[in-house]
């Protein structure tokens, strides 16, 4: 973990690099709010206000032309033409349309379109709100924004150090410790606060790994969506739930699903390669397959016509209790089907 030492020397190692720019910002924020004076001598003083109005009046303009249309968020159904998918693709768009409304993100686009006009950056910092449950966007002042060294297009920098400034009152109130520490005497000091935001503790990663093992990980989730998935459940699907009362299943279809089924279940017990598919740590191949996996034994328990009870072979029941098993599995179960 980074010490306090190695933060503030980053601090001023960045804040000496990026002097040049941070002034030329500067300039036009005081500029923007009218607190830099602007020699015009070759305008008398009836013209000199219109002229200086002109970068405000241009950012904000261009800035609301920008975001007088809000994009629109878009998830086709993974089966066309399927209910149950249609209905899984309007829930998606409508719960991160709910998310844009909760972090009110038409002022949001509106304040980054003036930062990206006038400062061309906009930096923000994603946070899981406890509450609402869902991620919370935050617009920092690119002024005292330094990030590490990247490419121009690496829109997500390994760590980041933001300097903010605060009175006495707010650092007693918020870190007593920390003020105590200080010695502070006089409540009408400002003190310059540096928050440092890094991956302290690396996230498990959905596709580590080489540029190879990250599209074998990507093949084995598309290969579970066509293949066991599309051509196995979808079928056991339609004949036991979608038809009408009294209509029995198509044996032969059914007979057709589950053999194939049974072929695929037997393919990927052959993928894994250790705990699980792509080595000892689960991957996003695993989190696409474990739901099928998990409608298979619902089925079965639900509806024992459909002969899919015991139908798992070993290495895959063994590695399906292994996901059951990960500390986070009970928060993600649908709670209707704990019945």
């Amino acid at each position: 973990m980074i010490s306090a030492e190695d933060v503030r020397g980053l601090y001023a190692q960045r804040k000496n690099d990026r002097q040049a720019i941070i002034g030329q910002m500067t300039q036009v924020r005081d500029l923007y709010n009218a607190d830099l004076a602007v020699p015009l001598p070759e305008l008398d003083s009836n013209e000199k206000p219109a002229v200086t109005n002109l970068l405000k009046q241009g950012i904000d303009g261009t800035a609301q032309r920008i975001t007088s249309t809000m994009p629109d968020v878009y998830f086709p159904a993974a089966k066309p033409g399927q209910t149950r998918s249609e209905q899984q693709a309007q829930v998606a768009r409508r719960a991160v349309l709910g998310w844009w409304q909760r972090n009110d993100m038409n002022n949001i686009m509106a304040r980054r379109a003036r930062h990206f006009l006038g400062y061309s950056i906009s930096p923000v910092v994603l946070r899981p709100d406890r509450t609402l449950r869902h991620a919370r966007w935050e617009v920092r002042d690119p002024l005292t924004c330094y990030p590490a060294p990247s490419l121009l297009d690496n829109m997500t920098p390994a760590n980041v150090i933001f300097a903010f400034t605060r009175g006495v009152d707010w650092l007693l109130r918020n870190h007593p410790i920390a003020a105590g520490a200080l010695y502070l005497n006089n409540r009408d000091d400002k003190i310059t606060i540096l928050e440092y935001l890094d991956e302290i503790v690396p996230a498990r990663r959905l596709y580590p790994g080489t540029p190879q093992e990250r599209a074998r990980i990507r093949r084995l989730a598309r290969e579970d969506e066509e293949h066991l998935d599309r051509k196995c459940l979808t079928p056991i699907y339609d004949e036991l739930y979608t038809k009408p009362a009294g209509t029995p299943p198509d044996e032969a279809r059914l007979e057709d699903a589950r053999r194939q089924l049974a072929g695929e279940l037997d393919y990927f017990g052959r993928e894994l390669r250790g705990a699980f598919l792509a080595g000892e740590a689960p991957t996003a191949a695993d989190f696409v397959l474990y739901p099928d996996i998990a409608y298979v034994k619902r089925i079965g328990a639900k509806k024992p016509e459909s002969k899919l009870a015991g139908i798992l072979p070993p290495p895959i029941a063994q590695w399906a209790a292994r996901i059951e098993a990960l500390p986070y599995f009970e928060k993600t179960f649908p709670p209707h089907w704990r019945s």
